[in-house]
């Protein structure tokens, strides 16, 4: 005779599989009665499991050659409008303008400054309702004006080894692109006046970064002082989930 626990596992197997509870007390002899609560056990923790789920996600600034890139994880209940506080972080922007995620059709972001109703607001749709399968994309666009296009591609739904309810970056080559600077074409052209800076023509796109934003170095990527940052995020507090 079976053993509950060995019973137990193999219903939970059978389920997992795709099988119905009838069918399950029919091949292994047992009455419908002692399968179905196994299997709602089974699936209460299966979605358990999945809103504690930390992504793993690789977002590029498009346009850049060679490209400007980072790998970060999150928890995937996290809002779209922590999402960008997120992004900010891990690229390294100022957080000085306007942004929007684009999920095919849909326009995400915040809602307060467009008369468009057709734009959803950021902080009441979470990662995993729009990017809930591997290899999901989706466009996050920052400064209409300079309109920086990053494409955000979800390479892991589940990260066993990651820390619940946490931001973390794991990876990433060069430095963002400084605020305002014109965008690609502006950033290109400022990557050209500091490989010449005896260029009388780029002269002033020097002074300028000089003058506002300091000593600048593209090449520079400092993980360690972006995980300082997004551990003062706090993101996960009680008030900032949407249950």
């Amino acid at each position: 005779m079976t053993a509950p626990a060995d019973l137990e596992q193999e219903i939970r197997a059978r389920h997992a599989a795709g099988a119905s509870p009838k069918a399950i007390a029919r091949a292994l002899g047992v009455r419908p009665a002692a399968v179905i609560p196994i299997v709602r056990r089974a699936a209460g923790e299966r979605e358990a499991a999945k809103s504690q789920a930390v992504y793993e996600l690789k977002v590029t600034l498009e346009g850049t050659d060679p490209p400007i890139w980072r790998r970060f994880r999150v928890p995937c209940q996290l809002t779209l409008a922590d999402l960008h506080l997120v992004l900010q972080a891990v690229m390294g922007w100022e957080n000085d303008h306007l942004y929007e995620f684009e999920v095919g059709k849909r326009r995400i972001g915040e809602p307060s400054w467009d008369s468009d109703n057709r734009r959803e607001d950021a902080g009441r749709i979470q990662l995993r309702d729009v990017a809930a399968r591997q290899g999901a994309r989706l466009t996050y666009v920052y400064d209409f004006g300079d309109d920086w296009q990053h494409e955000l591609i979800v390479e892991k739904t589940a990260c066993p080894d990651a820390e619940p309810g946490k931001a973390v970056c794991i990876a990433g080559e060069r430095a963002c692109p400084p605020e305002d600077c014109g965008g690609i074409w502006g950033y290109a052209e400022l990557l050209d006046a500091l490989d010449d800076p005896a260029n009388s023509e780029l002269e002033e796109r020097v002074e300028w970064l000089e003058e506002v934003h300091g000593p600048y170095d593209p090449e520079h990527f400092e993980l360690d002082a972006i995980n300082v940052w997004l551990d003062h995020l706090k993101l996960l507090r009680p008030n900032r989930l949407i249950r």
